[in-house]
């Protein structure tokens, strides 16, 4: 039996960002190729939606197949854009973090090139410069992953 169950969340809406959805770049400093999600579709307190169309070819794309790297990548990136945009609604710039860690991240199924995704993040706790945060990537109805994922923010 599984003890990293696949979390569900109510959709929420923003506060401080009036259009939604906004662009991702808005946000974070990642630029193409390596800019991995498009925009961000909802925000509130603890938690962030944010879309994604899986890349035709790049970085992450290997011999016409996603690479598993891509699932952890976009739920990382998702939570700069999350972290870019509260920078935002509190007048600051965004900031660089680092992926330090996964705690049961499950790839129960890789997207294909094209394929619309969202990007469903939950704050879990914040305590200094680290973040832990739930992840999950779904493709219409499906799962394809989820986990947790902690980052290393450098203070100002």
């Amino acid at each position: 039996m599984s003890t990293c169950p696949v979390p569900e969340h109510p959709p929420v809406s923003g506060p401080c960002h009036t259009m939604f959805p906004a662009p991702a770049l808005d946000f974070v400093t990642h630029r193409h190729p390596m800019l991995l999600v498009s925009s961000l579709v909802k925000r509130e307190e603890t938690v962030g939606i944010i879309e994604a169309t899986v890349p035709e070819s790049g970085p992450m794309v290997n011999d016409g197949s996603v690479l598993s790297e891509y699932l952890v990548e976009i739920v990382a990136q998702s939570m700069a854009v999350v972290d870019g945009y509260d920078a935002m609604c509190a007048g600051k710039a965004p900031s660089g973090g680092l992926l330090v860690g996964l705690k049961c991240f499950k790839i129960l199924a890789l997207p294909s090139p094209g394929q619309k995704l969202n990007i469903v993040l939950k704050k879990l706790v914040e305590f200094g410069p680290m973040t832990v945060m739930e992840g999950t990537v779904t493709a219409g109805n499906s799962v394809l992953a989820s986990g947790e994922l902690k980052v290393w923010t450098p203070e100002e």
